[in-house]
């Protein structure tokens, strides 16, 4: 007997969309670190993300204000470079994975949770190690 799979429509109305914006909102996270400025990470962020992941063998979790003081305390990282490897969107959710070279000299990899907020797309989290 010969199966007939019926698979739905995606509806890509707004999924090409989605993914330029979480792309954008990577691009000005970069911006931040480059500058040694948690201004535009701010604007990107949700007031309740969280970050996680290890610095060497130190723990570096929390609250997303550990990231910004981290950031404004380090300055300017001019040679930073970023790629982002993949993102996903599942309908108002999404993540990315975004890797990071020549950061304060170190090279990072990070896992990033998005929520849409209404129209909005925000940072909720990010998840991070560093690239020995």
């Amino acid at each position: 007997m010969r199966h007939r799979w019926r698979v739905p429509m995606t509806d890509l109305s707004h999924g090409f969309g989605d993914h330029a914006e979480i792309a954008r909102l990577i691009g000005r996270y970069v911006d931040g670190a480059r500058a040694g400025d948690s201004g535009p990470m701010r604007e990107v962020f949700s007031e309740e993300a969280t970050i996680c992941g290890f610095l060497g063998p130190d723990k570096f979790a929390g609250p997303i204000e550990m990231l910004f003081a981290f950031v404004d305390g380090a300055g300017p990282s001019p040679d930073i470079t970023a790629s982002i490897r993949s993102i996903q969107c599942l309908d108002g959710i999404a993540s990315a994975v975004v890797a990071a070279r020549h950061w304060g000299g170190h090279d990072f990899e990070d896992i990033l949770s998005f929520v849409r907020f209404g129209a909005e797309w925000k940072i909720v989290a990010k998840a991070f190690r560093l690239v020995a």
